[in-house]
């Protein structure tokens, strides 16, 4: 009678410890998975925010030099191809503040001056609207401060 006592008792160890193993290892598999993703997402956060520093520092310059003609070249790649991502991961109040920081580049004749002849058109059809400018640097502000709060992933600052 002591075996059948041993084996069951062998049986059940086994059965508790093949169940435990694998609840440790899809444990484990499951925490690997959560950093690796947490890092894509600060990674495409900081990139997005790079790009809207990029932005927001040349059309700072052309501000500053008071370079009203020619085309503003913004960059919103980076943004693009995180949407999917931003979409399912952010707060509607940060993808809120980073669409109205992108949708005028997406309309770049928003950012140009609307009262000019079309005789002044032929000879320069890009000319800058300084207020609508100064309200695109803020626009890019305050969706990068909004990235950089979002509640459920914080961007460590930089020292």
């Amino acid at each position: 009678m002591d075996g059948i006592w041993q084996t069951i008792l062998g049986a059940v160890s086994a059965i508790f410890g093949g169940f435990g193993g694998a609840w440790f290892i899809r444990w484990r598999d499951n925490e690997r998975a959560r950093r690796e993703h947490d890092a894509l997402m600060t990674g495409t956060i900081r990139v997005v925010l790079s790009e809207l520093a990029e932005n927001n520092v040349n059309l700072t310059l052309r501000i500053e030099a008071q370079q009203w003609l020619g085309r503003f070249e913004a960059f919103d790649r980076a943004f693009r191809d995180a949407e999917p991502l931003f979409g399912r991961e952010l707060s509607m109040e940060a993808l809120e503040e980073l669409f109205k920081a992108y949708a005028p580049l997406r309309s770049p004749s928003w950012l140009y001056r609307q009262d000019l002849t079309d005789a002044d058109r032929v000879v320069q059809p890009y000319v800058i609207d300084p207020q609508k400018a100064e309200d695109l640097r803020a626009r890019f502000a305050a969706a990068g401060e909004m990235l950089r709060r979002d509640r459920r992933f914080r961007v460590p600052q930089e020292q």
